[in-house]
């Protein structure tokens, strides 16, 4: 009530019959003195887009140490070497650019082992450091195993093809609150060198939340912000567009 009293909205749960959710059923309002200093509001619905499949999952078997066995066939054919021949990156390595003094920062909305990182890195003969590993936890989420595959996947490559590098993952709420608080947490403490994200979604999909009354009007302007600011620092951003072209 006293949310809605503020921003002169009226919040609803919805059921689509998939997921449940909040929303507000209008734009919130901010006083004509706020106006002018607050660009824009979101948080006001929780519905999670983010989360890739449902699957449920038994992670905590992963991490169990067990004896080396030979590689397989297809580590082989997916490993980092064959990556880094494909884009020829031996003559960086050659001139000492592994990532040393650099660090990766990772976006993402699930938990990872990671002891199962150190050992893929280790498996595929990849000397590492032993601390090169930190996790934030935005607006001090304890994490979901939903997507876990995705976010030990993406430790697992940032670290292997840059090896001397350190990687900061930022673990949110899979929804558009995690994703902003996220990125602006990553800009704000300006530790990582360079940003990659590999979750979102499509311009279509976005704009169809838009419609709803799910995303903020004004959520490309926010991200376009940050990115900005993250630009400014010398923090460069990658993002996969893989999932939808």
């Amino acid at each position: 009530k006293n949310i809605e009293k503020a921003f002169k909205v009226k919040l609803v749960n919805v059921n689509n019959g998939e997921v449940k959710f909040q929303k507000a059923t209008s734009n919130p309002k901010l006083p004509k003195k706020l106006s002018k200093v607050v660009y824009t509001i979101f948080g006001l619905s929780n519905y999670s887009p983010f989360s890739s499949n449902k699957v449920a999952y038994q992670p905590s078997s992963l991490h169990t140490i067990t004896p080396h066995s030979a590689t397989s066939g297809a580590s082989k054919k997916y490993s980092p070497i064959r990556f880094v021949n494909r884009y020829k990156l031996q003559s960086l390595y050659d001139k000492g650019a592994t990532g040393r003094s650099k660090t990766i920062g990772i976006i993402s909305f699930a938990n990872f082992h990671p002891n199962d990182v150190y050992r893929y890195w280790d498996d595929e003969g990849i000397n590492v450091k032993s601390n090169r590993l930190s996790i934030y936890r935005t607006n001090g989420y304890k994490g979901s195993w939903d997507g876990y595959d995705e976010s030990t996947i993406d430790v697992e490559q940032a670290g292997a093809i840059a090896p001397d590098s350190n990687i900061r993952t930022y673990i949110a709420k899979p929804n558009i609150i995690g994703m902003v608080n996220s990125i602006a947490a990553a800009v704000g403490q300006n530790v990582a060198d360079t940003l990659s994200l590999s979750w979102g979604q499509s311009e279509a999909q976005v704009a169809y939340e838009m419609k709803q009354g799910i995303t903020p009007k004004k959520y490309n302007q926010i991200m376009n912000l940050l990115f900005e600011q993250a630009a400014a620092q010398g923090i460069s951003v990658f993002t996969a567009t893989g999932d939808n072209g």
